[in-house]
């Protein structure tokens, strides 16, 4: 939902949020002659709308919505809170969230990304211990962290025809390994 408001235009106008409508909403801003664009921080919404409409050259603003919905007496839908927003920009009324550079952004997205495949790789490994361990096929003892080296080799319960080395251990002791093939 955008509006628009410049003495020439006031009009309000539903886009799409796919790539291409973003274009096609910068391409109408800057035709109507628009300087500054003010968007609601919703989610992470507003990121694919700033950094297509950064392109253009517009003075962006990312404002919180709590304080801007506030207001009493006001109705509640997309089309009254872009005409409000509009309104509130145009009477220099916004403050403004703030927006890290493109490169900082995006290292920071890079970073945010690193540290969730970390997290999912551990809980992979975690999981894989808790597996081994119900089915009394230790690979390591306890207080040796699993590794990735070692879940490359299949267990000896998971291939097909196979033995283990016998152990006066037991089978399922870590000192079984290594297996041998059947």
């Amino acid at each position: 939902m955008a509006t628009v408001h410049t003495p020439e235009v006031q009009e309000t106008r539903t886009d799409g949020t796919m790539t291409k409508e973003l274009h096609e909403l910068g391409r109408w801003l800057e035709a109507l002659g628009v300087t500054h664009v003010a968007m609601e921080s919703t989610g992470p919404y507003w990121k694919p709308v700033y950094n297509i409409l950064e392109k253009f050259g517009f003075e962006l603003l990312v404002c919180n919505a709590q304080p801007i919905k506030a207001v009493p007496g006001r109705k509640a839908d997309d089309v009254h809170d872009a005409a409000w927003l509009c309104d509130l920009l145009r009477h220099g009324l916004l403050r403004p969230s703030f927006v890290p550079s493109r490169e900082q952004r995006e290292l920071r997205e890079l970073v945010r990304y690193r540290r969730a495949l970390i997290r999912e790789r551990a809980r992979e490994l975690n999981r894989i211990q808790k597996v081994l361990e119900v089915t009394s096929r230790q690979v390591v003892e306890k207080s040796c962290p699993l590794r990735v080296g070692l879940i490359r080799q299949p267990a000896p319960s998971v291939l097909p025809n196979s033995r283990v080395a016998e152990s006066p251990h037991g089978v399922g002791s870590h000192r079984s390994w290594p297996w041998t093939p059947g």
